[in-house]
């Protein structure tokens, strides 16, 4: 009993330890994929947490180039994602919240 609560508790830390908060930034271009328009510096991945601000640099909001799969994704009022005809699948449940005010 002990050996599977060890388990359990050391898959949820690992579990949580992969998820990654990302923002974008749009600092090079609104091209999803580049790493550069990320912080930290990272195209996302399943696992990432992802918030897009309120105003971002040069008006460079994302544009998605293919289907993307995230963990969750905050929109704070005012931003924008084009998804581009392309879908958004998130991994949990409630994972999309968008933030007003």
């Amino acid at each position: 009993m002990k050996k599977g609560i060890l388990l359990l508790l050391f898959f949820l830390i690992i579990t949580n330890a992969c998820v990654t908060a990302q923002t974008w930034n749009g600092t090079v271009s609104n091209d999803w994929n580049t790493a550069t328009n990320w912080a930290p510096a990272a195209v996302p991945t399943s696992a990432s947490n992802v918030t897009i601000p309120a105003s971002v640099v040069s008006s460079n909001w994302p544009v998605f180039a293919g289907n993307v799969t995230l963990n969750s994704i905050n929109m704070i009022s005012g931003s924008q994602v084009d998804v581009n005809g392309f879908s958004l699948t998130l991994n949990s449940v409630g994972a999309y919240n968008y933030f007003t005010g």
